[in-house]
């Protein structure tokens, strides 16, 4: 036997596919509230220009917005994760029905 086909025997996997997609889905939740979060921050930050003029404001406004693409990088790595855990799941799913279907159509009379 070679390295990968033992390897692959020996995985256990810990959660259904259906778990996981309803994890993913749990997430996928998660992140929508987090962005709208995000997003009313902004708006906050936004806000304060109407009240804090001069140079603290604009720092802190500044400081702000310089950690904005960072955090805009994290969102959208956020949204890779659980798009990643579906299609896991997915393949899983799809992988275990041809085995099936193959295992379905073997003759089961014959002796080894």
């Amino acid at each position: 036997m070679d390295l990968p086909k033992i390897m692959a025997s020996m995985m256990t996997l810990k959660v259904t596919p259906e778990i996981l997609i309803a994890k993913a889905d749990e997430v996928i939740k998660d992140v929508s509230s987090i962005k709208q979060e995000m997003e009313t921050i902004q708006q906050k930050v936004e806000g304060t220009k109407a009240y804090w003029i001069g140079e603290a404001g604009d720092l802190h406004r500044k400081l702000y917005n310089d950690q904005k693409e960072d955090i805009q990088d994290m969102m959208r790595r956020l949204d890779e994760h659980p798009r990643d855990l579906k299609i896991i799941a997915s393949n899983y799913m799809t992988t275990e029905k041809e085995v099936e279907n193959i295992a379905n159509a073997l003759t089961d009379n014959v002796i080894v």
